[in-house]
């Protein structure tokens, strides 16, 4: 907020209104020209300036107060106070005062944004956005109204009607490459990539120096299967400065992706020799080192300590294309400490993630496979694999060897749990709900897997008061996850309980790291059910605006229009 504040200062304190206007001219004419009244609103009022400049902020609010009641017309005076408030962090009185001020002013378009101010830092974001929507609506020239509108979005994770206002802020302001930049940032975030492509091409275009357009251009087009042209922005964004360790590594994946794996391993080498390196980039250069034809180089490296089962995967794959022994490894394989699951999900992820799900995945499968042929029996191969496989959505294999992996040495929760996760996938929901069952046999306290079943459980429309019993020991553990609060409101809908599903999954969607078209859908489908349609269409238009392609919203758009 400490930005917004400062804008909305500086907008007021310089369009000439601070002194109310009859006060202005009392001074400029004398005092034989101005009421005895008027004469003491305007001492108080400078004896505020003064409390002011030597930083008495309770003897300048008081003095304020004092011009005010004398001078009860006087928005400007209101202002000032209003501010004196919001500085001092008492938010309550300065919504009253702003309150005050509007009901007299209420076509000054600064006011309403600082209303809105005071609303947001008290919390009350819906209240904030209709100040900032009323100041817009006055003033639809003045950006200040936007860009507050767009915080207040911003921190409700309505990423929708936030983008709908950088285009009408760019709209203002054309020629203005960093709002392009801000644009294209938000489109990426609901992963609209061509989207965000234009946005980051068209800063690029404006300003060619702007680095971070740049860099952010690199990322998108290396998303969308673009890696030369990707190289092309990473290498432009690397000459402009000194070496970047995620602009080295994005030049690395678009490297790789072009099959230049050993230009993309000395990127990654170059992270690592500035002082850089973390273990994925350990990984990474294992990975490039070994598509580049120097398996000699990778079988005499040791995996780093965070990713033990990848690195020895990769390292038993590199000791058998140069014929020295491997087995051994792999045998030792199961034995070793590490988060198995993490490593499944976050190492993997990004090395696939960078250097190309497909390729990338298809590479490390074939090597996996080739080990599984040979006999190895390792519930850590099976489960690397079985972790590619879904990557690569080929789910049906997944569920194969993920069920070999269960299988190998004693019950293992990660192992059912991805199971669970795969078969969720395959529409197979009593082979999920049995394998989440056989999660909290092993872990009873688990509020993951009572998210997942109780989620489960709500999707069938089975099993609410069960599921409700889960998802409250679970928030019990964690009272703020977003995807815990959502489950529960999904499942108080699934009950017919609307008010109790919209606290919560709104709650839910302030909760985010990010807005999520699940989330929207289930919110709309909650204020269908309490009879309000226009905001069920407005939430599912929202969805369809993150995921174009999530199923059946289009559907209960059409039929709330008929």
């Amino acid at each position: 907020m400490r930005s917004l504040l400062s804008m909305g200062l500086l907008v007021l304190m310089g369009c000439g209104s601070m002194f109310p206007s009859a006060l202005q001219q009392g001074a400029v004419a004398g005092a034989t020209a101005a009421t005895p009244k008027r004469s003491d609103a305007l001492a108080h009022y400078l004896s505020a300036l003064m409390h002011q400049r030597n930083g008495q902020y309770e003897q300048y609010i008081d003095e304020l107060k004092k011009a005010s009641a004398l001078s009860p017309e006087s928005t400007a005076i209101l202002a000032r106070l209003g501010e004196a408030y919001i500085r001092l962090q008492r938010y309550d009185d300065a919504k009253d005062v702003y309150e005050k001020a509007v009901k007299r002013s209420p076509e000054d378009s600064v006011l309403w944004v600082w209303l809105g101010a005071a609303h947001q830092q008290l919390g009350n974001n819906e209240k904030a956005v209709e100040a900032f929507e009323k100041a817009i609506d006055l003033s639809p020239e003045n950006p200040l109204g936007y860009q507050a509108l767009i915080e207040a979005q911003s921190n409700s994770n309505d990423y929708v009607s936030t983008i709908d206002l950088y285009h009408r802020l760019i709209e203002l302001r054309p020629n203005t490459p960093e709002l392009y930049v801000q644009l294209g940032a938000m489109l990426s975030r609901i992963r609209d990539t061509k989207g965000a492509r234009d946005a980051f091409e068209q800063a690029v275009t404006l300003d060619p120096k702007l680095k971070k357009a740049r860099y952010a251009l690199g990322y998108v087009l290396l998303d969308l299967g673009e890696p030369a042209a990707a190289a092309e922005q990473f290498e432009a964004y690397l000459a402009e400065g000194p070496s970047d360790p995620d602009a080295l590594e994005g030049l690395a994946g678009a490297y790789a992706r072009m099959g230049r794996f050993k230009d993309a391993a000395d990127r990654i080498d170059t992270i690592v020799e500035d002082g850089f390196g973390e273990p994925i980039h350990a990984v990474e250069l294992m990975y490039l080192s070994l598509r580049a034809g120097q398996a000699a180089e990778v079988s005499a490296k040791s995996p780093p300590v965070d990713a033990p089962f990848v690195g020895t995967l990769l390292r038993a794959m590199a000791r058998k294309q140069v014929g020295e022994p491997y087995r051994p490894l792999l045998d030792t394989l199961d034995e070793a400490e590490g988060d198995l699951y993490a490593e499944g999900r976050d190492v993997l992820g990004e090395l696939l993630g960078l250097f190309g799900d497909k390729e990338a995945g298809e590479f490390l499968a074939a090597g996996l496979q080739e080990f599984r042929k040979e006999g190895v029996g390792s519930k850590v191969v099976d489960f690397i694999l079985g972790r590619t496989y879904a990557i690569l959505d080929r789910f049906d294999e997944a569920a194969g060897v993920l069920e070999e992996a269960a299988q190998r040495g004693k019950p293992d929760k990660t192992v059912f749990y991805e199971l669970a996760g795969v078969y969720q996938e395959l529409k197979q929901f009593p082979e999920a709900e049995k394998h989440l069952k056989t999660c909290l046999e092993i872990d009873p306290s688990d509020p993951e897997v009572m998210n997942f079943l109780g989620y489960l459980y709500a999707e069938q429309n089975v099993k609410l008061d069960e599921a409700e019993a889960l998802l409250n020991k679970a928030l019990a553990a964690d009272p703020n996850n977003a995807f815990y609060l959502d489950s529960l409101g999904w499942i108080y809908y699934r009950k017919g309980d609307a008010k109790k599903a919209i606290d919560l999954i709104r709650g839910a969607l302030l909760q985010m790291t990010s807005d999520d078209a699940v989330l929207r859908d289930h919110l709309g489908d909650a204020y269908m059910l309490a009879g309000d349609e226009d905001k069920a269409i407005g939430e599912w238009k929202r969805a369809l605006r993150l995921d174009p392609e999530i199923k059946g919203v289009q559907e209960k758009i059409d039929g709330a229009k008929k």
